[in-house]
């Protein structure tokens, strides 16, 4: 079983990376200008390279059931975050072409590297 002090030192990385976003904007080192290629960058690129890692190494997918329920499952769990992550931004007044897609996207992704585990 894995202890508090353990899980802590297992997020700490998430963390500080985004507090180091944080600084790095205030300080102005990161434009907003800058936001469009860093999200094409992890949805093109980097998602797909967790999704790939986080797949292969999985000894689940070695039962014929997983391989169908597993992604049925996930796909509409992305699915309804989404849908729930639009209708919450425009709740809050974003508007398509002014945040309102980049919102739903950021708030409604799951993180893959746990959902095939």
């Amino acid at each position: 079983m894995t202890s508090y002090g353990q899980l802590v030192l297992l997020i700490l990385p998430v963390y500080a990376l985004i507090g180091l976003g944080v600084l790095l904007r205030a300080l102005g080192w990161m434009a907003p200008e800058a936001d469009r290629s860093f999200l094409k960058t992890v949805i093109n690129c980097l998602y797909p390279c967790l999704i790939f890692e986080s797949v292969f190494r999985n000894e689940a997918l070695k039962v014929p059931a997983n391989l169908v329920y597993a992604p049925a499952m996930g796909f509409l769990i992305i699915v309804a975050s989404f849908a729930l992550s639009h209708l919450a931004g425009r709740m809050v007044g974003l508007k398509k072409g002014e945040g309102l897609r980049t919102f739903a996207f950021a708030s409604g992704i799951n993180n893959y590297g746990y959902i095939p585990c």
